[in-house]
């Protein structure tokens, strides 16, 4: 079994790996040449480019670390988007945050069930490509959010839940995508996406649904979600 820190930098860099292959295939505008990207990296990297994943293993420790309970509606949740927010202004990306409304279900100890509003938060940034097409990556904000007495009790989810792999590997690694691909010419466009209320049953998503057109439905989409976990168990299983 890996440790914890080979654990990050692997998954990220096998999902990368896989990120490149597919968005520089034939149906990319240029073949993968990182040697000519000539991308500028921001000034708490490396001055040259890192290791596959590396960018996506430091982006996520440090969500981890500073913006722990990113529960949708809490100030750390929207501290964090607006984090991801600035990541994408400094590569160059125009980037803005949209708020929604929703609200989930959360049942006492006597079984009574009570809406609960929320406001979320969604981060976009676009990357231009010659073709309408759009490909999108995206990944949640949001931490675990208890839904029940019996969850607080049992003390799931939180203002202290860090949340590395659900979820800000996934924003490490679409943060990293983001950075890789910045200069580099693509046939689809993709859209990067942050949003929140995934914990609540996928309430950003479904937002970000109801938004679209019927032209625009028309995507292909990545979601980014417990990369460790998967990699990890898909890893053991092969050992085994």
């Amino acid at each position: 079994m890996c440790n914890e820190k080979h654990g990050f930098i692997l998954g990220a860099s096998i999902f990368l790996l896989c990120c490149k292959d597919y968005l520089c295939s034939p149906h990319c505008a240029t073949a993968w040449q990182p040697w000519r990207s000539a991308y500028v990296l921001p000034s708490r990297y490396m001055r040259q480019p890192p290791r596959w994943g590396s960018i996506a293993n430091t982006q996520a420790r440090y969500i981890a670390t500073y913006f722990p309970g990113r529960i949708t509606g809490t100030p750390a949740e929207m501290l964090s988007a607006d984090y991801i927010r600035q990541q994408f202004a400094q590569m160059g990306y125009q980037s803005d945050i949209r708020t929604f409304s929703s609200r989930y279900i959360y049942t006492s100890k006597d079984n009574r069930k009570n809406w609960h509003n929320i406001t979320g938060s969604t981060v976009i940034a676009a990357h231009e490509g010659k073709s309408s097409q759009q490909i999108i990556v995206m990944a949640h904000l949001d931490t675990y959010a208890p839904r029940s007495d019996s969850d607080v009790e049992k003390n799931l989810g939180g203002l202290t839940l860090q949340g590395i792999d659900d979820n800000a590997m996934g924003l490490g690694v679409m943060l990293e995508l983001a950075e890789r691909f910045k200069n580099i010419p693509t046939e689809y466009g993709i859209r990067f996406i942050a949003t929140s209320g995934e914990e609540e049953g996928k309430l950003g998503a479904e937002n970000l649904l109801k938004r679209m057109s019927s032209a625009e439905k028309k995507i292909r989409c990545w979601s980014l979600t417990s990369i460790i976990w998967s990699w990890v168990t898909k890893s053991t299983l092969t050992a085994a």
